[in-house]
């Protein structure tokens, strides 16, 4: 009893199993009156008939069976000499159910192949065209076996039409029912040896492959040997059936290899992308692997989509693991993609860039990314946020690669150092990259002290100016170093006081107005001396104070112990050279008015954020050092701060050696891998 009730279950699904469905139209209309419909298509004009089969079609796609309109159909819709309404008696026949109950065909069907025949012989081209696709979506053995005498001549008709549609019939009744039709892959392969038709043709080899690969491998041969020029449609086809084939039966690759190699040289961007593919998927030989590199990479810079451009520089992304150096060879013409690249695709290409930077190609790369740089600075680029963007992330990949490569970098530090005052990320990136070249290259810390003693009245980023103070005092050693850097100091921040000073009695909340006084010359000689009432409180929001005193005067106080930090450690340096009496003194009491003045003003009151207590112990701790200089802990302890530097940069440097060989390794055995498994591929080819 179990198993019956199994059975019965396993009938009731099959009997309530959808059928087919091949068209979808939606209807949300009320249903008509029969009699009404089968009088219009009985007695109503052409469009009348039309718009009457459209509702039919209809209602049997949204589940109201119409088999009773059968007869009306082909009696007064099927002779009728129109497009449209041959068109729709075609979607008629597609969606109606054409058998019973028991599985047999309606008596009705049988007039209907009578039909179906003479369109399937009919003068037009385009009623034998839609007829034979019609076919492709029959699945009923009775209606196709008579119709197949009458689908086998249209292999040769005269039109490109009928013919590509004839093949997809012949398809689709020799997958389902091939003894209906035995000899359908002969007919068609002997068809395609004089066809010109690109679709044709490509429906005729996806026959061939999927119901007689022998036939199909014979006209992939006696493609690869005639070496004429292909269609897109067919070239993409012969790449496909080649790959399935090699993937079938690797040892016969040579025989397929070629092929997929000649349409390397085609014209059209999807057939050169699908080639590159399938080399990296089927080949490993190192003549295949540079091809489809090459092409990739021409694809990057001449075509001009630039979503197909972020696919192909996906494919070239996943390649770099495997094939590292071949990428590497390719590396300018990459970079010449971004001439004509968007944000988003020139910000991947420069990652993707800096990737493939090695010893053979460094300098073209720093080449190449300063001309970059130059660009940047144009409208080409977009807004100035763009731009400043794009410079940033220029920056950073010319520090990532000459960090691995220092050599090149003097050719690097004098272009960089213009960029040191720009407003913006790049900046400090900037910034960070001359620290470590400083460290590294001995030779160039006279040239970047030089520059940036020049650019302190110029920086307008805090962060960075904190860098080079601290930079600052890492790198001077000498008497003359330190006082030409005092002096640029107490210069930035001129006029001192930075507040007025508080006469005894005053109040440090006074904010009554000032005076500023100017002399100006007269066209007859004489001077004149104007007076400006200005209110102190406004002091701090003049928008004529730059760099570095314009960020202590808006409040900046942790920038201010930074700078005591450094006159600290100058001083001290300073005081351990033997001799220099005037020169040591000089700067000693330069450094007190400077931190003397600091303190003052940010204690007054009158600035936007109060002195807070950690900053402004910090500068009393510096003024302390300042005063008291002599004292080898505190020598010791400037140099060790130093030093402390110096050895995390040298162990980042040699975890960057680390991870440079590791990656070499694995590059050198994935070559060594792909030489492996070519067996004799790269000869063949």
């Amino acid at each position: 009893q179990f198993l019956y009730f199994i059975g019965f279950l396993r009938e009731a699904d099959m009997s309530t199993e959808d059928a087919p469905c091949t068209l979808i139209v939606h209807y949300d209309g009320t249903s008509p009156a029969t009699k009404d419909l089968k009088e219009a298509l009985e007695k109503g004009d052409v469009v009348t008939k039309t718009e009457t089969l459209k509702t039919i079609i209809k209602l049997q796609l949204n589940g109201e069976p119409q088999g009773h309109f059968i007869m009306s159909v082909i009696k007064y819709c099927v002779p009728v000499e129109n497009h449209t309404l041959k068109k729709l008696c075609i979607y008629f026949w597609e969606c109606v159910d054409k058998m019973d109950d028991e599985g047999k065909p309606l008596p009705e069907i049988i007039l209907l192949c009578s039909f179906l025949r003479n369109d399937l012989q009919h003068a037009n081209e385009y009623v034998r065209g839609v007829t034979l696709r019609f076919l492709c979506k029959v699945r009923e053995r009775d209606v196709l076996e008579p119709l197949v005498s009458a689908v086998v001549p249209n292999l040769k008709h005269g039109d490109a039409y009928v013919r590509r549609n004839a093949v997809l019939a012949v398809h689709s009744i020799y997958a389902r029912y091939s003894n209906l039709i035995p000899d359908g892959p002969e007919f068609v392969e002997q068809m395609l040896v004089e066809e010109k038709d690109v679709s044709t043709r490509r429906h005729g080899l996806n026959f061939l492959f999927a119901c007689a690969q022998e036939r199909a491998v014979r006209l992939l041969v006696a493609v690869r040997d005639s070496g004429e020029e292909h269609g897109e449609a067919f070239q993409l086809c012969l790449v496909d059936t080649a790959r399935q084939l090699i993937a079938a039966h690797p040892y016969d690759r040579g025989n397929y290899l070629p092929l997929i190699m000649s349409a390397l040289h085609s014209k059209s961007p999807s057939v050169l992308y699908q080639c590159a593919v399938t080399l990296l998927t089927i080949a490993s030989s190192p003549t295949a692997i540079t091809n489809a590199a090459n092409t990739l990479t021409q694809l990057l810079t001449t075509h001009s989509d630039a979503n197909a451009k972020l696919i192909v520089l996906d494919r070239l992304v996943e390649m770099k693991d495997r094939y590292l150096r071949v990428l590497q060879d390719n590396l300018m013409d990459v970079l010449r993609a971004l001439s004509s690249a968007g944000p988003d695709l020139r910000r991947r290409i420069v990652d993707f860039a800096v990737d493939l930077v090695c010893a053979r190609n460094i300098e073209s790369f720093t080449v190449a990314m300063k001309k970059e740089l130059v660009r940047s600075q144009t409208d080409e680029i977009g807004d100035s946020d763009a731009q400043q963007e794009y410079r940033h992330q220029l920056v950073k990949a010319i520090h990532t690669a000459v960090i691995r490569h220092m050599d090149l970098a003097p050719q690097v530090v004098p272009i960089l150092l213009d960029y040191v005052c720009e407003a913006g990320a790049s900046s400090y990136q900037v910034i960070q990259f001359l620290r470590e070249v400083a460290f590294a290259k001995p030779d160039l810390q006279d040239l970047i002290f030089d520059r940036l003693v020049m650019m302190i009245p110029m920086v307008g980023s805090s962060q960075v100016l904190r860098t080079i103070l601290w930079l600052f005092s890492a790198l001077c050693k000498s008497a003359t170093s330190i006082v030409a850097l005092v002096t640029a100091i107490r210069e930035a921040l001129n006029p001192l006081p930075l507040a007025p000073e508080i006469k005894e009695g005053g109040n440090r909340d006074d904010h009554g107005p000032s005076t500023i006084s100017s002399t100006v010359v007269r066209e007859d000689g004489t001077y004149v001396t104007n007076v400006v009432l200005v209110d102190k409180k406004k002091e701090v929001e003049r928008t004529d104070l730059v760099g570095l005193r314009a960020m202590l005067v808006s409040g900046d106080f942790f920038l201010a112990s930074s700078l005591g930090n450094t006159l600290a450690k100058l001083v001290v340096q300073m005081h351990h050279h033997h001799g220099h009496h005037d020169m040591r003194n000089a700067v000693q009491d330069t450094c007190i008015d400077i931190i003397d003045a600091i303190v003052t003003f940010g204690t007054s009151g009158l600035t936007p954020v109060p002195l807070d207590v950690d900053n402004h112990e910090r500068l009393m701790t510096s003024l302390t050092v300042i005063k008291n200089p002599k004292n080898d802990f505190l020598r010791n302890f400037v140099q060790e701060s130093v030093e402390a530097y110096d050895a995390v940069r040298k162990h980042e440097a040699q975890q960057r050696k680390k991870e440079a060989k590791q990656k070499e390794a694995k590059g050198n055995a994935a070559i060594m891998a792909a030489l492996d498994g070519a067996d004799g591929e790269a000869t063949e080819v």
